[in-house]
């Protein structure tokens, strides 16, 4: 497969995952799942944002794929179970914090203002912590007006020990994010591998 036709059909997949969640979202609404609605349309939103920016954002397979499962992972509802004895809250805030910093290293790596690799990555892990954070205020806000249940905007089974729960996701988010620089250049060697395959 060509390389354009590699990027053709990851985007395509991109827009697919959009309108299923968007269906997703309007069934949520039908039954009145009021606790998911605002997660269904935002990660619709979020993955419509990939869809029209990967070109401009120089996403590729691994990045996109890793994203997409990430994305998917805060709808399975596993919030309340522990793997290996850590809760899923901080698994799913980790592996957020990976894949917001793998999306931001990989475009500000391959943009046209260049940098050193120190300065990057840390730029990378900024921006995904920051955004983390940004969840943290958006769920706090939610909470305030909104209560409990479970969701984005809800205090649910996930979020427990409030300040300290906020703090151990913004401590998983930033981990995530240190790890994705790790493991940036295995994820470009895998693609490199994948590119020669096809």
């Amino acid at each position: 497969m060509k390389k354009r036709d590699k990027h053709q059909a990851i985007k395509y997949i991109l827009f697919l995952t959009f309108i299923a969640f968007l269906v997703w979202g309007s069934i949520t609404i039908v039954f009145w799942d009021v606790e998911f609605i605002f997660d269904r349309f935002f990660t619709a939103a979020a993955i419509l944002a990939a869809f029209l920016l990967y070109d401009k954002m120089r996403l590729n397979a691994p990045i996109v794929i890793f994203s997409l499962l990430t994305l998917l992972m805060h709808h399975l509802k596993l919030y309340g179970n522990f793997y290996a004895g850590i809760p899923f809250d901080r698994i799913m805030h980790f592996t957020a914090g990976v894949a917001l910093s793998l999306i931001f290293f990989h475009y500000f790596t391959t943009s046209r203002i260049r940098t050193n690799f120190l300065a990057t990555a840390l730029l990378a892990i900024l921006v995904a912590t920051g955004l983390g954070s940004m969840m943290e205020i958006m769920e706090f806000v939610g909470y305030s007006f909104l209560g409990e249940g479970e969701g984005l905007l809800f205090y649910g089974t996930g979020d427990f020990g409030e300040w300290n729960n906020s703090s151990w996701d913004m401590i998983s988010n930033t981990l995530g994010a240190v790890l994705a620089i790790i493991v940036y250049p295995l994820l470009m060697k895998l693609e490199t591998l994948i590119n020669k395959k096809t």
